[in-house]
Formats: structure tokens, sequence, C-alpha cells
């Protein structure tokens, strides 16, 4: 363990990334731009991944931790599909897991064909 992790893991308390996607009725004139957010916040869990160099497992932490306020990028993106705010298309080449985002699309009933002739071209 570094002495620099040991900080990161001790003083790191909470992390939040905001971006805009564009809207799916941008081209009827809407230009507002809805928010994805991603949200992590650091139990003894993810301190200990910092600590110890695992910081790859970090997104099933997200995952768990739901019940503490965490969300992963593509339950935030999948939240802008089922508002109708963005068109899963756009979104599903903006994420990061693409075969999770394909998951969650499926559950949620919404074609995702569009997937398939993107991994052929």
């Amino acid at each position: 363990m570094t002495p620099r992790r040991e900080r990161v893991a001790r003083g790191f308390h909470a992390m939040s990334d905001e971006r805009r996607k564009f809207r799916a009725d941008a081209l009827q004139g809407d230009r507002r731009r809805p928010r994805r957010r991603e949200v992590l916040i650091v139990t003894s869990a993810v301190s200990n991944l910092i600590r110890e160099a695992k910081t790859f497992q970090i997104p099933s932490i997200m995952q768990v931790g739901k019940s503490v306020g965490m969300v992963g990028l593509n339950d935030s993106l999948m939240d802008l599909v089922a508002k109708k705010l963005v068109a899963p298309e756009e979104v599903h080449s903006k994420s990061v897991d693409k075969m999770g985002f394909e998951a969650l699309l499926k559950r949620a009933g919404i074609d995702t064909k569009f997937t398939t002739a993107a991994k052929e071209g």
C-alpha cells in the first residue's frame, strides 16, 4: 500500500460526474440536454478497494451501493431512455459497459436490433 493510496482512501468521501446528452426530440426544436449522472459514495468497501489498488472492482460496488445513493453509468443512461429523453441507439454508443446496457434494454423490453448492426458495421 502506497502512502498516496492511503491518503486518497481516507480523505475521499464522494464523487459525482455529470454530463449532458442530446435529447431524442432535439430535431424537433427542443435543444435542452438532459444530464446523466454517476454518483460514487466512498464507503469502507470502496476505501479498501482504493487502498488495495483494486479500483477495477468499484463498478460492482456501485451496483450493490444503490441503497446508499450510488448510481452507475448504465443505470443513469437507462433512466434517460425510460423517460424518452434520449434514443437508446445514442446512449448505447456512449456506454462503457455495452453488454450490461444491452441487458438493461432487453429487461425493459426495448428493441436491441441496432446493437447487432453496430457490431457488424
